[in-house]
């Protein structure tokens, strides 16, 4: 009896191995199922202004206004109102508002408008060259310096307002103005030249002599010739209402005769035509109290006259 249920147990065990071992080996061969995780979506970019100082500058194309990091995008614009400007025009300090892109990790510049002025106080005498003006500004030479300027740059003639068509090419210019790294940016010019003399009034047609009569006819009286009317005297050309600002020298440029300097919130420039007293233009200098009497154009007086206090 113990051999008939041995003989029976071996082959059961054996059918049991099978049949554990093709199930082991399905599990080998079925193929891993994905997990169903979820897939990162698109990066989202999202248009930014940040407005503030530039406390830092890392070339290239590297800056930090108000505390944030900011990349230049390669076809970024950097600006002072209209005017262009490069990386290098840059100053810390300056304040500045930057339009960027943000995707979540960088901002980067597409545009820097630069709020402070921007360059160095400088002056420049010479002849114009290269001289081209259309309805955005005005660009010519002084020698090898490129100057230019725009719809807002005051022109003047001696000391009378004008505009940028006065300018001719070889006529002598004082340019008050900012260096830059690629120009000097005008905020005035002036053509050199005493003001120009008013046109006189045409006098009045002389009357033609009559020819003699060779048989006059005897007048019993004769009348007396009317007198001429007077003429009106000419209306002289009125010229442009001068304004004074008064205050304390705030900064200077230039040299003398041809200067600038800020007052009361105002620019004032002098040429050849300028009159002083109580001092001379040598001696003005950051702190001065004056008066400054002329043509105003825009934010800036042309001096007739400067008078310290």
């Amino acid at each position: 009896m113990a051999r008939i249920l041995a003989s029976k147990v071996v082959p059961v065990c054996v059918l049991g191995a099978t049949l554990l071992f093709a199930a082991c080996d399905h599990d080998q061969a079925s193929p891993a199922t994905p997990s169903g995780g979820s897939q990162p979506g698109p990066t989202v970019v999202t248009a930014r202004t940040i407005e503030g100082a530039i406390e830092g500058l890392a070339a290239p194309g590297s800056l930090v206004v108000s505390g944030t990091s900011i990349q230049l995008a390669p076809d970024a614009v950097i600006r002072s109102g209209s005017m262009g400007l490069t990386f290098a025009d840059l100053r810390l300090g300056a304040r500045s508002r930057v339009t960027a892109d943000f995707d979540g990790t960088t901002y980067r510049a597409a545009l820097i408008e630069v709020l402070d002025v921007v360059g160095t106080p400088t002056f420049l005498h010479g002849a114009v060259s290269g001289l081209t003006v259309d309805r955005n500004g005005l660009q010519f030479r002084i020698g090898n310096q490129l100057v230019r300027g725009n719809a807002d740059t005051p022109v003047f003639m001696g000391s009378r307002p004008a505009t940028a068509s006065s300018l001719r090419e070889g006529g002598m210019v004082d340019v008050n103005g900012l260096q830059r790294t690629e120009y000097a940016f005008a905020t005035s010019v002036t053509v050199n030249g005493a003001d120009p003399a008013p046109t006189p009034s045409p006098g009045p047609t002389p009357m033609p002599n009559p020819s003699p009569n060779p048989n006059p006819t005897p007048s019993p009286s004769p009348s007396p010739s009317p007198l001429p009317s007077p003429l009106p005297s000419p209306v002289p050309i009125p010229g442009p209402s001068d304004v004074t600002v008064s205050g304390t020298v705030l900064s200077v440029s230039g040299s003398c005769p041809a200067i600038s300097f800020t007052t009361s919130g105002s620019s004032v420039v002098t040429n050849n035509n300028t009159d002083w007293s109580g001092g001379a233009c040598a001696s003005l200098a950051p702190g001065a109290h004056v008066d400054a009497t002329g043509a105003q154009n825009g934010n800036t007086v042309v001096a007739r006259q400067v008078t310290f206090r």
